[in-house]
């Protein structure tokens, strides 16, 4: 640039030293500096630029190489590139002076704009702006914001300056301007004074303009960033731009409107106002266009793109309902283009045709029926017919009509189509075209006489015209019969395109069958007009002969040719006569090639006939050069289309091989896509023949054969493994309209070959086949064909057979990996992209080498070195690749070089390279679903090992040193260097430690200065991880080595170094035990001799006695391992792998010791079956052989859950594990065999299976006997027909039974519901044995009442799955009778109701928390962190009460002897545990009090809280240590919580002070005060968290209550009233009994009425009443709503005997609804609603008695008129309407009442949302509701399973639960369409005798049955359900409810309702 300076000027380059200056400055000091280069610019700028005269004088001189203004802007220019700094700063502090700098040039520039005279310099300075604007909108965004309004500003001046003008009247003071412009005019600054006053003048038209053009040509190339920054000022922006469009001349319109295309992009369409502007605009252009023919060729191109894309636009945004006024303005602007006359064949009508289409287009995308008031089927006749006259006049356009016409006509019988399916009737007969009864389609009744389809009748009535006007002219060759004969052609091609889409309808039931029939029925023409058509057109082709038009004839009649094939492939419409005469048309070009193989053949003496007369013509039209390129391929690509016989399949092959190696490429492409269609065509007999032609083609000359070669590859794959079919392609609903719009070509060409929908997935083609078209692949090959190829994999890589181990897989995948090198890069990004293909042959494998995977990595590591060191562009684009291929195919390998490609990018020191290696970084991370800092860590080895090599290689200095690894944290997200080297300090040191080397030591230092640190204490915190590497890794000479470097960098001898953490290091070496066995063992030799006893290990044997005090935490270890997402996987499985190793060198003795804890680890290494199956079952096989054969039978029913998941991957392993446990030792796990029935029928199993069997027979055979004993003790009489039943199911059924008890009351989870499922099973298949040992005595078979009580309390399951499985069980066994069912026995025997334990050190209460927390421990085995909380708590327990095996009286000892075995067992490796509580402590003291109203959302986590709050209360001893033991584990285990809490409790009340026991008092008043009376009407269930949270607190006083009178007896002394006396006086008394008087009873009443618990509740209530001062008068009324809802009528009767006043109205309503009297009890509320009309409780009552009385449709109506008036109350009395309407079976009222109400709960809400489902046969929503449901029903359930012998109080809800089993039963036979036996009767038999239970069944079964339909059929049964309910009613008393239900049971005509008509009267009248 220097250089190029002229002499004069050489002052000019003193700025580059200032600016040099400026770089060095701080922000503070720019504002001085800058003046100076400013300066010396300006005086330059002043000189060369300020005069205009100057410059237009200067620019006029000839001669001159280069004007001084030029070379000006040139350097300024070259600053702006070179010295930014100049111009703007990025400081806030230097905006105002840069603002005044750059406006002042920004107008100095804008003068010379304005002058005409310098158009040369135009241009340049319009880039100069952009340029210097782009530099100001990258330094500073609010300054760039600022000079972009001011630009825009200027521009709206110079609109309304010019608009001032235009207004003037003459032509010469229209050219007078006197304009001073506001915007850029600059003033005089003091602190620069270089900055002269600046104004733009315009002194005329001319010049406005012209400054005008250039302003918006400068915002041309500013409008995205202007935009970005404008966003708020969007509407207004294109405001000022289209007003421009408005005012302007040509050239500015052309600006203008590129203007708006750059403003289109970037942020779419304006506001509707804005929108209307514009398109007004557009179509003034267009007028004006029509109007003058001189302003087309400047305006037409520009017009056409903004006008289509701004239509585009608003097409999309009327898809969601927007911007539809605009379309009737478009419309109707778009109608009055078609009257411009005599502009046919001018590119100007193409315009016009353009836009009718996107108009279209518009309305069709609306989805609107109609746009302001009109029709869119008439807005789109009335657009597109004029088109239709137009056909056949004019040589016509034919992609542009048949997309307009095409589009129309598609919407218009997709309507009608719609309207047909929606009337659901036959649509009308259709007239074929030309029928006989009639030759116009004018008849009386069809589809187009009546109007509904306008331009399908236009167009048909278009076509018979056009084929009679044919039929009348003699002259083949004339004009006007070509015309109509294009016409014809237009027609046709537009049926053939919407029989297409009729397809397609059809294939996606957009449309029913027979609605598409009907469509293809009106666009197919008749056979009738067919004849016509194919006699003019074979006239046509015989007479042809040599002339101008016959070219123009040709391709008219294949182009006709061409729509009647796509119509008969979608609709049989040629016969053989018609389909020959095409092949005569086809086959003239060819007729001279294809009689060889004809005559060759000569089978048909015919056909050789007619192929001569064909070829002479043929011969005559190629001699006069008749077939063009075109024509020939059009002829071959139709000849593969049209269907051929066998005789003649060579032909078309022949001519196939010929057109194959035509001169013309066209043809040849044409040939090569054809191949594959005629193959379809052909079959698999003809590969050979196909394939041959096609490999001919591979070195052909032309690269788009090639092209089309590569992308027909696959098509070729498909067809070769007879797994192809052919397909159209057409549009459909769902794409865009471009396809449509450019529709060009073949139609039959989008008949394309595609893989069948129905292929099952099994590749078979060598890939031998293949290997000729690798030449494809070769670097020489344009990009198009690689690109084309690649677009073939995976079509062709479905079908090919890959083996790694064959040479030509080898081979194949050779050379598609060299894309991996190519040149290209978008070859090898587009390759990565879709080498998903490949994964299989990728996979690596365990057993052997996979040759192909080994070449992945190799090629992959090889285009990653390639790329070092080259050019930026070079290294950024092989990044992409690396990263991309690690995406697709997500393998360890791939993944870390990729990871160390990043690595190597970020220490580049490049910063775009590294700007690169960040931003893929990123998309990498979040594509693996990571964070960036997961993924370094999960290969944090390998890249710590990478960045030492760089290091040590590199020599850096510190700063460096610093700054490198500060960009790898920055780029992989840690927040901090020091972050980054806490994670990867222990292996950076490690492979340091692994050099010991001098520049190793030198990076160590640099580490510890990073960490601040001192470099021993470093390598001594991370020898943990140095040493196992040094072991594992390093050959001998190489450990020793580096050994004594770290033993010389710590200065602590090696033996201390061992010992210093020694579990650790263990832990570490172990890790590697299995792919290292061999150095693991040495380095634990070296270990052991650094040990305290220091000895040496030389057998397995001691080494298994030397790990074991350490195996637990090694097992600790390997959990964390399995289970840190840190950690990748190829880690886990090492540890897994190890651990396989570990447990076969520790054998089956301490494998057995420690089996829970390693059964923990293997289920947590389960949640990796998927990635390594195999190692997982080995896994497992290696620990149940190491187990001894006593312990298989305790945890087979475990082993079998977990294993059973991997059969489907490793069958033969699983196999062998369950061969070796229940087959090799069936004698160890004989007593265990019952669990075994979880195992599924699978052939595999079959030897396992036997076994089971034989012991289900032998088990089953003692059950009977011992069952038949206990029958004939139990019942005098049995009858023979009863006991021959039981001999064959009873006893199967009892076993079975007493089996399941078993396992589901095993401790772990899985186990409990795999065995629950299997119970449910056996109840639902046995259905009718059970009810029979139910029904068939007094009281239930004991192992029913059994049955009852463990699933009662399994309903408190922690799982909730299975808690809902519990409840499943209790619907299937049934609602049985209370009454007969005896649990007291069990409940004794299970909870030991007798004995009471009121200290913690006694060893009854060691006893069970020991065995509890074991079963915390067996329990938790797949969560291992709650595990060893569970382990640790153990270990404590042993301590504290000194429980350990041995002989003596010691209580420890004692209690050791007292424990079950198994418990022992699991105790014992507990006695030597080293567990430690490094949880962090909680923060007690922030804990807001009451808990249970501040933050706790669930009742596990409350009471969990609560009890760990209370904990830290309890100061005695042993106490306090016993229940600290227990601090972590009651945080998860609630069945373990709830039993310490009563024990927590009473210590904390002994050992508190005054505000603690108060803060006990908050809480539980907090719990009791939650609900009220008033909001707990029978029937609605209390939450989750209330009711078991109510539950607990009942249970904690009933402890408490329990407590007081045990110390009461215990310190009782000898004598009268002595006993009394000394408990007073004890202080734990007192201050318990003191909080129990305390609590309110009457509260507690309250509180167990809303928690259903109506016993508890009288219980509380009765002590109340006894207390002093109570007037049992007061509380009457709650004693009588209280035996209300305990169904007790005598109780409320006494009640009402007792009070001495008159009853209220409320008390006398409970009255008559509990004896019966329902008509009363309405009475009453009607009274109340009469006194207070706004109280919904007295409507509630209303409606309750109405539906109990059977009055449902005067409940539904009475609900409708309520909400009439009071909508607000529809939450609280839509479940009365819906109730009254599924009793009904009133189904729309039902879904009516749904739909408005979808957030009300309650049972009758759900069983209406379930039948609703049944009905609607919707089973996905039927079975999410029924587990809705059943989880709602299960709260109750839960709670009252915290209380012995709790059945009655939920019998309730289990009869809820019987009635949701037979609805769910009923249901899905329904749907399934099975008829099934649900034994109803006996169901309904063993349920208990009540009115209130047995009437909801009934009602659900009379809606279920209603369900269905079918009355004739169930009527009787009907008939029977309300018999039954009248039944009922009549015995309790409702004697209105059974007359209403014996109205409903007349219409079965039963033989008992005259029987039950008659006692109900007499019932009547005895009750009166």
């Amino acid at each position: 640039m220097e250089a190029k300076m002229n002499a004069g000027d050489c002052e000019l380059m003193k700025i580059i030293p200032a600016v040099r200056e400026l770089k060095r400055v701080s922000p503070d000091q720019y504002g001085d500096v800058v003046h100076t280069p400013r300066r010396i610019l300006c005086q330059y700028i002043n000189r060369f630029l300020g005069n205009v005269n100057n410059v237009i004088h200067e620019l006029a001189l000839e001669g001159r190489s280069r004007p001084s203004c030029a070379t000006l802007l040139k350097f300024i220019q070259h600053s702006l590139d070179s010295f930014p700094v100049m111009f703007v700063l990025s400081s806030e502090k230097a905006s105002d002076s840069c603002w005044s700098f750059c406006s002042w040039l920004c107008a100095r520039l804008l003068r010379v704009l304005a002058e005409p005279n310098c158009s040369s310099l135009h241009d340049r300075i319009c880039r100069l702006l952009a340029d210097l604007l782009g530099l100001v909108n990258v330094q500073n965004a609010f300054l760039f914001r600022r000079f972009s309004r001011e630009l825009f500003r200027l521009l709206w001046e110079l609109i309304e300056i010019k608009a001032g003008l235009l207004d003037r009247c003459s032509e010469k003071e229209c050219n007078k301007c006197d304009a001073t412009l506001k915007s850029f005019s600059t003033q005089l600054i003091e602190d620069a004074a270089y900055l002269t006053p600046t104004k733009i003048e315009l002194t005329s038209l001319y010049h406005v303009e012209q400054l005008q053009l250039c302003v918006t040509r400068t915002l041309e190339l500013l409008m995205a960033e202007c935009l970005y920054l404008n966003n708020a000022f969007f509407n207004e922006l294109w405001l000022i731009v289209v007003r421009n469009l408005y005012t302007s001349l040509s050239p500015l319109k052309v600006a203008t409107m590129k203007l708006c295309m750059t403003l289109l992009d970037a942020g779419g369409l304006p506001d509707d106002a804005s929108t209307t502007y514009l398109l007004q605009g557009l179509m003034n252009v267009v007028v004006l266009m029509w109007q003058s023919s001189e302003l087309r060729g400047d305006l037409l191109e520009p017009c056409r793109r903004l006008l289509l894309a701004v239509l585009s636009k608003l097409r999309l945004d009327l898809k969601h309902n927007a911007r539809i006024s605009l379309l009737e303005y478009l419309v109707d602007g778009t109608k009055g283009f078609h009257a411009f006359h005599g502009l046919q064949h001018t590119d100007f009508f193409h315009l016009v045709l353009d836009l009718t289409y996107e108009v279209a287009a518009c309305v069709v995308s609306s989805g609107k029926a109609d746009i302001q008031g009109v029709e869119v089927q008439v807005l789109l006749y009335a657009l597109c017919s004029p088109l239709v006259e137009m056909i056949g006049t004019t040589p016509t356009q034919t992609k542009d009509f048949v997309s307009c016409l095409g589009l129309a006509l598609r919407e218009e019988l997709l309507q009608w189509a719609k309207r047909q399916d929606s009337l659901a009737g036959k649509p009308a007969p259709i007239a074929k075209i030309d029928d006989p009864a009639c030759s116009t389609i004018d008849r009386k009744g069809t589809a187009m006489a009546d109007g509904s389809l306008p331009l399908l009748s236009s167009i048909l009535k278009r076509l018979d015209r056009l084929m009679s006007g044919i039929e009348q002219c003699d002259v083949p060759g004339r004009l006007e019969v070509g015309n109509l004969c294009d016409g014809l052609t237009v027609i046709f091609r537009v049926l053939a395109m919407i029989c297409g889409d009729v397809a397609f309808w059809t294939d996606c039931r957009t449309l029913s069958k027979s609605s598409c029939n009907a469509c293809l029925e009106m666009l197919c023409p008749s056979q009738a007009f067919l004849s016509r058509l194919m006699h003019s057109t074979g006239h046509r082709l015989y007479n042809l002969s040599p002339g101008e038009r016959t070219h123009e004839d040709l391709l008219t009649l294949v182009g006709l040719a061409d729509a009647l094939l796509c119509i008969h492939n979608h609709r049989c419409l040629l016969s053989l006569e018609n389909m020959e005469l095409l092949k005569d048309l086809l086959i003239l070009p060819w007729s001279l090639e294809s009689m060889e193989p004809v005559a060759s053949s000569s089978t048909n003496a015919a056909l050789c006939s007619t192929a001569g007369k064909i070829q002479h013509l043929g011969f005559l039209l190629t001699r006069h050069g008749a077939f063009s390129p075109t024509l020939l391929a059009h002829c071959a690509s139709l000849l593969a289309i049209l269907p051929c016989t066998r005789e003649e399949a060579l032909m078309r092959l022949h001519l196939m091989k010929v057109a194959a190696q035509n001169q013309h490429e066209v043809v040849r492409i044409a040939a090569v896509e054809a191949l594959t269609q005629l193959l379809m065509q052909l079959g698999p007999t003809y590969n050979d023949q196909v394939i041959d032609i096609v490999v001919t083609r591979i070195r052909d000359p032309s690269p788009q054969v090639r092209e089309k070669l590569a992308a027909c590859l696959g098509k070729f794959a498909c067809l070769l493994a007879n797994s192809g079919v052919l397909v159209y392609c057409g549009r459909h609903e769902g794409d865009d309209y471009e396809s449509r719009k450019n529709l060009s070509g073949l139609l039959c060409c989008r008949f394309i070959v595609r893989t069948n929908p129905t292929y099952i997935e099994k590749a078979s083609l060598a890939p031998g086949v293949f290997l000729p078209f690798l030449s494809l692949l070769e670097k020489d090959q344009p990009l198009p064909v690689k690109l084309a190829l690649i677009s073939s994999m995976r079509e062709l890589f479905r079908h090919v057979k890959l083996d790694p181990e064959e040479p030509d897989t080898v081979l194949t995948i050779t050379s598609w990996l060299d894309l991996l090198h190519d040149p290209n890069r978008v070859v090898s990004l587009e390759f990565c992209s879709r080498l998903d293909v490949l994964a299989s042959v990728f996979e690596p494998r365990d057993d052997i080498e996979n040759k192909c995977h080994k070449l992945l990595i190799t090629r992959f590591t090889e285009a990653s070195a390639e790329a070092r060191g080259a050019s930026v562009e070079v290294q950024e684009a092989m990044l992409k690749t690396v990263v991309l291929v690690a995406r697709v195919l997500n393998y360890r390998e791939v993944t870390l070089c990729a990871l160390l490609s990043i690595l190597d990018c970020l220490l580049s020191r490049n910063r775009a390279i590294i700007s690169a290696a960040f931003f893929q970084t990123r998309i990498f991370a979040t594509v693996l679903g990571l964070v960036p800092s997961a993924l370094f860590l999960q290969y944090k080895k390998p890249l710590c090992q990478f960045l030492v090599e760089f290091f040590t290689a590199t020599n850096v200095i510190k700063a460096l040193f610093f700054d490198l690894l500060s960009e790898v944290a920055n780029a992989f997200d840690f927040p901090s260097l020091t972050i980054f080297l806490d994670k990867t300090i222990p292996h950076l040191l490690t492979y340091l430690a692994t050099k010991a080397s001098s520049e190793a030591e030198k990076l160590t230092d640099l580490l510890a200065d990073a960490l601040h640190e001192n470099t021993p204490a470093m390598l001594l915190s991370s020898f943990k991880y140095i040493f196992p590497h040094l072991v594992y890794c390093c050959p001998k000479l190489e450990l020793e080595k580096a050994l004594n470097y770290v033993e010389k960098q710590t200065k602590v001898e090696l033996r201390s170094l061992l010992r210093q953490d020694f579990q650790a290091l263990h832990n570490e070496l172990l890790l590697h035990l299995g792919e290292s066995y061999q150095k693991v063992f040495i380095g634990l030799s070296i270990l052991s001799e650094a040990s305290v006893r220091g000895f040496k290990i030389v057998s397995s044997e001691q080494m298994a006695d030397y790990l074991q005090p350490l195996l637990m935490g090694v097992l600790a270890f390997f959990n964390v391992q399995l289970l840190q997402t840190s950690i990748s996987i190829e880690e886990k499985r090492r540890a897994l792998c190890s651990l396989v190793a570990l447990m076969k060198l520790m054998g089956s003795r301490y494998v057995t010791e420690m089996r829970v804890k390693m059964l923990t680890t293997l289920k947590t290494a389960l949640m990796y079956k998927d990635h390594f199956p195999e190692l997982c079952c080995r896994a497992w096989e290696q620990f149940v052989r190491c187990l001894e054969p006593s312990c298989l039978g305790h945890l087979l029913s475990q082993i079998i859950v977990a294993v059973l998941p991997l059969m489907p991957l490793q069958p033969a392993t699983v196999t062998r594990i369950f061969v070796y446990m229940i087959v090799e030792n069936r004698a160890s796990v004989h007593e265990h065999l019952h669990e075994a029935h979880l195992l599924p029928e699978h052939p595999d199993l079959q030897p396992v299976l036997d076994v089971l069997q034989e012991y289900k027979q032998v088990t089953s055979s003692l059950t009977m006997k011992v069952f038949v004993i206990f029958r004939f003790i139990w019942r005098s009489f049995v009858d023979n027909c009863l006991e021959s039943a039981l001999q064959s199911t009873s006893g199967n059924l009892v076993a079975g039974l007493q089996q399941s008890i078993q396992v589901v009351c095993h401790e772990h989870v899985e186990v409990r519901i795999c065995a629950l499922v299997h119970l449910r099973k056996i109840l639902c298949t046995n259905q009718d044995a059970v009810l029979r040992l139910c029904a068939e005595s007094d009281a239930v078979e004991p192992v029913i009442a059994h049955l009852v009580a463990v699933l009662l309390e399994g309903c408190r399951d922690a799982d909730p799955g299975a808690r809902i499985l519990f409840g499943e069980c209790l619907g299937e066994l049934g609602a049985i009778d209370p009454g007969r069912l005896d649990l007291t026995a069990i409940g004794r025997q299970h909870h030991h109701a007798a004995t009471f334990v009121a200290n913690v050190d006694v060893q009854n209460f060691a006893n069970e928390l020991l065995t509890k927390v074991t079963r915390a421990f067996l329990a938790t085995a797949d969560n291992v962190r709650v595990q060893d909380c569970a382990a640790y708590a153990m270990q404590e327990l042993l301590h504290i009460y000194k429980c350990k095996e041995g002989s003596t009286n010691e209580k420890g000892n004692k209690l050791w002897a007292s424990l079950p075995d198994h418990v022992c067992e699991v105790l014992k490796p507990h006695l030597q545990a080293r567990y430690r509580n490094s949880a962090p402590s909680h923060k007690w003291d922030l804990l807001k009090k009451p808990i249970f109203q501040n933050g706790v959302e669930t009742f596990n986590e409350w009471v969990c809280t609560w009890a760990g709050y209370l904990i830290t209360k309890v100061r005695q001893q042993p106490a306090q240590a016993v229940f600290a033991a227990c601090a972590m584990i009651v945080r998860y285990d609630v069945t373990l919580t709830l039993f310490l809490l009563p024990h927590i409790l009473v210590h904390a009340l002994i050992d508190g002070v005054t505000n603690e026991a108060d803060e006990v008092f908050a809480e539980v008043m907090a719990v009791l005060m939650q609900e009220d009376v008033q909001d707990s009407r029978p029937g609605i269930v209390m939450s989750d968290r209330s009711q078991m949270s109510a539950q607990t607190v009942f249970s904690v006083l009933d402890h408490l209550t329990q407590w007081t009178r045990h110390i009461l007896h215990s310190q009782q002394k000898p004598g009268k009233g002595s006993g009394s006396l000394a408990v007073e006086k004890s202080p734990e008394y007192l201050r318990v009994n003191e909080f129990m008087n305390r609590i309110p009873q009457r509260r507690l009443a309250v509180a167990s009425y809303c928690c259903q618990a109506y016993t508890r509740s009288l219980m509380h209530f009765e002590i109340f009443l006894q207390q002093d001062g109570t007037d049992i008068q007061q509380h009457l009324g709650f004693l009588q709503t209280l035996y209300m809802a305990m169904d007790e009528a005598d109780g409320v009767a006494g009640v009402t005997a007792m009070r001495r006043g008159d009853p209220t109205l409320d008390e006398q309503t409970l009255e008559h609804e509990s004896i019966g009297q329902l008509r009363d009890a309405t009475a009453c509320y009607e009274r109340a609603i009469q006194l207070e009309p706004s109280k919904i409780s007295h409507r509630r009552g209303l409606l309750s008695c109405l539906l109990q009385l059977g009055e449902l449709s005067t409940a539904f109506s009475v609900v409708n008129g309520i909400l009439a008036t009071k909508p607000e109350w529809s939450a609280m009395l839509d479940s009365y309407r819906v109730e009254a309407a599924w009793k009904l079976a009133r189904w729309d009222d039902l879904e009516s009442c749904l739909t408005n109400d979808l957030q009300s709960e309650g049972w009758n809400m759900s069983i209406g949302r379930l039948l609703l489902s049944a009905k609607q046969h919707d089973r996905d929503s039927f079975q999410r509701l029924l587990q809705t449901v059943r989880a709602e029903q299960m709260v109750p359930l839960s709670a009252a399973s915290l209380e012995h012998n709790a059945y009655q109080r939920v019998y309730e809800n289990v009869v809820k639960m019987h009635m949701l089993c037979e609805l769910e039963h009923t249901v899905l036979g329904m749907l399934d369409e099975k008829k099934q036996n649900f034994h109803w009767q006996a169901r309904l038999d063993v349920t208990q005798n009540s009115f209130r239970v047995r009437e909801p069944i009934l009602e659900l079964r009379r809606a279920l049955l209603g369900l269905s339909g079918e009355q004739a059929e169930l009527r009787s049964t009907v008939g029977e359900c309300w018999l039954q309910s009248a039944r009922m009613a009549r015995k309790a008393g409702y004697h209105q409810t059974a007359y209403n239900a014996l109205l409903n049971a007349q219409a079965a005509r039963l033989a008992g309702l005259a029987l039950e008509k008659a006692k109900g009267l007499w019932s009547q009248v005895t009750f009166a």
